[in-house]
Parts: structure tokens; sequence; C-alpha cells
């Protein structure tokens, strides 16, 4: 009986690559306990929000409600891939940069879901509070 070894290494990659994509969520931990509920600047201040994402899941941040112009500026966003390699199924990060404009209390409102299926809930969502002095 002849072995190919080929095959064997075909197989197991396509295993992994399965579970990348179908248990990546869970494996990386996307709880983002990294990031505080509760975040204080200065008027004119730049603050950066980072959470864990993986969009070959399909999943990803968006806002759950637009964030309010009057005391928040949108400054930049940016997916980071981890790892040098970017390799298939890898997760990563999300981070959007704010401004802050004006004094007083915001929140932003995020989903972690798949953009294509809006009647199912999301996978997490993080409400955080900006307090801006």
């Amino acid at each position: 009986m002849k072995i190919n070894i080929n095959k064997i290494h075909i197989t197991a990659l396509t295993a992994l690559w399965l579970f990348s994509i179908t248990g990546q969520a869970a494996a990386m931990g996307i709880k983002n306990h990294d990031i505080s509920d509760i975040i204080t600047v200065r008027r004119g201040e730049k603050f950066t929000v980072t959470l864990n994402s993986n969009p070959t899941t399909g999943f990803s941040w968006q806002f759950a409600k637009e964030i309010d112009a009057h005391f928040l500026e949108l400054v930049d966003s940016r997916y980071i891939g981890t790892g040098t390699g970017r390799l298939m199924g890898a997760g990563g990060r999300q981070e959007w940069v704010f401004k802050a404009i004006k004094p007083g209390k915001t929140s932003i409102s995020l989903e972690y879901a798949r953009p294509w299926e809006r009647d199912k809930s999301c996978q997490e969502a993080k409400d955080i509070t900006i307090i801006i002095r």
C-alpha cells in the first residue's frame, strides 16, 4: 500500500483552513476585554479604539449607530493583519481613530457581524462611553 504524503498534507491543510474560517472567532478570543467601556479624553484630543477582528470569517466590526458628529470626528479607520505573512484565516484587529470635538458625553456602538446577515443577531456588541472634558 502506497501512502501519498502530498495528499495527506493537502488534507491536513484543508482541515486547518476549514477550522480557521468556522472556529476562528472562538479560537482568537474576540471578547476584547483589552479596552475600557469608558474613555475619558480632553477636547481636541485623539484616541484609538482597537478590536480583534477576522474578516476571513465574513465578520467585521460595524457601527451599530452613527457616531454623534457634534462630539466626535472619525479621523482614520483601518484593518491590521497579524504577522508578516498574512496567512489565510489569520485574524488581526480593526482600529478607529477619533478626535474629541467638544465637551460632553457620547457613545460609540459597534457590532461584530456579517454585513449581509442583517436579519440575524450579531456575534458580539461593544458599547463605549466617551466623556469629553
